[in-house]
């Protein structure tokens, strides 16, 4: 027999090949019980989300502390007859008119009613505590002059406003000098003071006669 001889096809090559053991098919094809994520066991879950939380309330709690620690007292002292509002820039946290807050550059905005708005840069420094005074300026007012006997020529600050009654003039909250004068009456002047903040006033002027009726008893002799 030759070499080729090895390499012919007999009868055994086309023989079945042996048949694997149900058993050992049984263990490859079997089945594994399959578990979405959606189906996790609860326990894992809140684990988790406790932990999530507890890490998040430890951070503010320690970014608040940092806060108070480093934060500064700054009281504002507001001058107006009405309740103001107010508002700083920044991070801060207020009781009224006391805020807390850091060092720092800020804009401070107050609102009033009858009253200008207020804005101004605030600087807060390293002191424990801090005051700031604040003016607010009133908004104008509305004067009217009324006068007895009326036609009276009425001047404020030396400016002739005309004839009175004069009605709805409109100035800035201040003191004024007001004067009136008509021919056959004595001269009348006075101070007045505007309040502002959108109010109305009402100045009424009585002049005084610069003559008197005179009567004369003649007794004959």
């Amino acid at each position: 027999m030759t070499d080729n001889d090895d390499n012919k096809l007999t009868p055994d090559a086309f023989l079945p090949a042996p048949a694997v053991s149900q058993a050992k098919t049984n263990e490859q094809l079997a089945a594994t019980r399959f578990e979405p994520l959606s189906e996790m066991p609860a326990t894992q879950q809140r684990v988790s989300v406790t932990q999530i939380a507890l890490a998040a309330s430890g951070l503010t709690i320690g970014l608040l502390l940092f806060f108070l620690f480093t934060a500064r007292s700054l009281t504002l002292n507001i001058e107006a007859e009405t309740p103001p509002d107010f508002s700083l820039s920044g991070l801060n946290w207020s009781f009224r008119e006391r805020l807390l807050v850091r060092p720092g550059e800020y804009v401070l905005t107050v609102e009033a009613e009858g009253y200008h708005p207020f804005e101004q840069p605030v600087t807060v420094t390293d002191a424990d505590t801090q005051r700031l005074d604040i003016a607010l300026a009133p908004l104008p007012g509305t004067v009217s002059v009324i006068t007895t006997p009326v036609g009276a020529d009425i001047t404020l600050d030396g400016l002739s406003l005309g004839p009175a009654p004069l009605e709805d003039i409109l100035l800035e909250a201040g003191q004024y000098d007001i004067a009136a004068s008509l021919p056959r009456f004595q001269p009348w002047q006075d101070q007045i003071e505007v309040i502002g903040r959108s109010q109305d006033q009402t100045v009424q002027i009585a002049l005084t006669p610069d003559w008197a009726d005179v009567t004369f008893t003649s007794t004959p002799e």
